[in-house]
This record gives structure tokens, C-alpha cells and sequence, in this order.
């Protein structure tokens, strides 16, 4: 009995395993049409039926490109996806990832006419640990 549960338990695995397809190839050619077209990024992201079967740092990516293809087709910012990416990047530990995003996130409050919350983000981004000097410097005098 207890050689048939492990067989039935190993089928499963096996089943469950072949059944789930891996849209990171998908997700990676998004990624490499970015400075292409923006047509050709919404049509991979479409073929991403679930993004959450993505692993949390490709959900990521999966969000941010979907901010950055939205702005660029419609011209406006789409906040939910923004945050949505800063809280992947975050919680994963991709600071560098996470501190791009911020920056597109202090560039949309400036879009939408918001400086004082441009401001905030900016400031923020100042006293992050990963801005370089270079960065820093061109961040403050731009």
C-alpha cells in the first residue's frame, strides 16, 4: 500500500511538472524588443497567460514592462503596475532593478503634474546606498 502512495505521488509530481510550461522564454524576448517596438512587447507579454506562475523576480520584470509598454502606447502611466514591480523588486533583493523602477515612478508624478510627490521619490532616491555619485550628482543638477 505504501509503495503505490509514493507511486502515486511520484505520477503526480511528474504530471504537475510537464503540465506547467515556463513563460520566462516568452517574458526574456518582451524584454529584448523593448528598445524595438512597442507593439512587439504588448504581443509577447500577451502570450503570458498568468504572470503569476512567474517567479517573483520575473513578475518583476513581467510588471515593469508592462508599465513602460503602456505609458509608451497610450501615454499614461499606469501607477498599479509600477507598484506592483517596485514591491516584486523590492521583497527579491534586486536593488538596481528596484531603484529604475523608482525613477520611472518619480517621472510619472512629474507627468501627472504632481512635483511634490516627485520631490519625495527624488529625495528618497537620494538617500538610497546603491546611487553611485555619478547618479547622485546628475539626479541633483537635472
Amino acid at each position: 500500500m505504501n509503495y503505490h502512495s509514493v507511486l502515486l505521488l511520484a505520477g503526480w509530481v511528474i504530471t504537475l511538472t510537464a503540465c506547467h510550461s515556463s513563460p520566462s522564454p516568452v517574458l526574456k524576448k518582451a524584454m529584448q524588443m523593448e528598445n524595438v517596438s512597442v507593439d512587439s512587447i504588448l504581443f509577447y507579454l500577451q502570450q503570458i497567460d498568468k504572470p503569476e506562475n512567474l517567479s517573483s523576480k520575473e513578475q518583476g520584470d513581467y510588471y515593469f514592462l508592462s508599465y513602460k509598454a503602456t505609458l509608451w502606447k497610450t501615454g499614461k502611466p499606469v501607477d498599479s503596475l509600477l507598484q506592483t514591480a517596485i514591491h516584486r523588486y523590492t521583497e527579491n533583493g534586486q536593488l538596481y532593478q528596484r531603484m529604475q523602477a523608482r525613477i520611472e515612478q518619480s517621472a510619472s508624478y512629474l507627468y501627472r503634474n504632481q512635483p511634490d510627490s516627485a520631490l519625495l521619490v527624488s529625495d528618497a532616491l537620494l538617500r538610497e546606498e546603491l546611487l553611485n555619485d555619478t547618479l547622485r550628482t546628475q539626479f541633483v543638477w537635472s
